[in-house]
């Protein structure tokens, strides 16, 4: 900012300028300041009042002589009254110009009038009045007069074909200006696309195969838990077996009196939950991927037998075409070769249960196969 002058601080650091910041002093500037301001108030008001005499003074003199009239006559005209009418006792050749003036606001007021409406107003207002309007019975103004025109020549032949061509271009115009803009977009995407599309449609079919391999998951997570139950409600049974077994060949060799009850030595002798299910869980994943050759091995020998029958069946039906009996040396049937599966049965079950008394023996997965998967 500019440095504040030097001649102001030394003038408002002067005894006189420090007078003036006393209270007295500025109570009796502001008085001063009030009193010239209404003093000038008054002024201006009776300029004003001069000047509105002098306005009315030259209306009424400019009256007199327009109605040819002496100004001695006009009495009932006050002066301080400016919004009287002059007497018209004088001015009888006048009333043809008075109601020329009425008649000419009425109509100049039921033009603004008009001119306001929409177009949809205007078109509702000539219908409800158009009788009035034929037999001229209402005002019918320029633009009224105007609008009724343009109506009764649309309603003509030749404006409706016109109307109708006129209509058909402008929308064929639409038509292929959309279709540009739609070519347009099409284009623009395209273009944009050739880059990073390519890396958008790979990652979508990355979430959609994603999203196949998440469901069926799931599904198998609840055939998995099905036959999980299975193989552990056959192991409780034959467990059960097992130590019943076990258990009479005991009594048999010692004559001990036990102390407790039959189905707690049971209980006592199982395996527990726990164990039990941490050991059926690694067991059946090692199974399921000790299964994964035999699958292989199953698989080319459903293809061989679908082969075999493929060829069987054409050859009975060359023989039945030509007429001749079948080979009997041929085989009457070919058996589909069973699926190989991964269920354990009794003795696997039983095997099963005495690795899982002797701790956590159950089947693991080379190290290999788990580092290449």
């Amino acid at each position: 900012e500019p440095p504040f002058p030097k001649e102001k601080v030394l003038a408002n650091s002067t005894s006189q300028a420090l007078e003036h910041c006393k209270r007295q002093e500025r109570l009796n500037c502001i008085a001063s300041r009030a009193s010239d301001l209404r003093s000038r108030h008054l002024q201006v008001a009776e300029q004003r009042k001069e000047r509105k005499a002098t306005g009315l003074e030259v209306k009424r003199e400019h009256a007199q002589k327009h109605a040819g009239t002496d100004i001695n006559h006009v009495g009932s005209v006050k002066p301080d009254d400016p919004g009287s009418f002059q007497d018209i006792r004088g001015q009888k050749q006048s009333w043809l110009t008075i109601l020329a003036i009425a008649g000419f606001a009425h109509c100049l007021k039921e033009e603004m009038n008009f001119g306001k409406l929409s177009c949809r107003q205007k078109n509702r207002h000539i219908d409800r009045h158009s009788k009035d309007i034929a037999a001229k019975t209402i005002f019918c103004g320029t633009l009224m007069r105007q609008t009724i025109e343009i109506r009764e020549k649309l309603t003509l032949p030749a404006a409706v074909n016109g109307f109708a061509l006129l209509s058909c271009m402008l929308a064929k115009k639409v038509h292929v200006t959309q279709r540009r803009n739609h070519a347009k977009v099409m284009s623009f995407c395209l273009t944009s696309w050739s880059t990073s599309g390519v890396l958008f449609t790979t990652m979508k079919r990355m979430a959609h195969g994603i999203r196949l391999l998440q469901r069926s998951w799931r599904e198998w997570r609840v055939k998995l838990r099905k036959m999980l139950n299975q193989v552990t409600s056959r192991w409780v049974a034959l467990e059960r077996q097992v130590i019943v077994r076990e258990l009479r060949e005991a009594s048999n060799k010692s004559k001990a009196v036990e102390t407790l009850t039959y189905e707690n030595q049971i209980a006592l002798k199982r395996v527990e939950d726990h164990a039990r299910l941490h050991f059926l869980i690694h067991e059946m994943r090692a199974r399921r991927y000790f299964l994964l050759p035999k699958l292989r091995i199953w698989a080319e020998e459903q293809q061989k037998w679908e082969a075999t029958s493929l060829q069987r069946k054409r050859e009975m039906e060359c023989i039945k075409f030509l007429g001749g009996q079948p080979d009997e040396e041929l085989p009457l049937f070919l058996f589909v070769p069973p699926a190989p599966s991964y269920q354990p049965d009794q003795l696997e079950i039983v095997d099963m249960i005495f690795r899982a008394r002797k701790g956590d023996h159950y089947k693991n997965i080379p190290e290999d196969c788990i580092v290449r998967c």
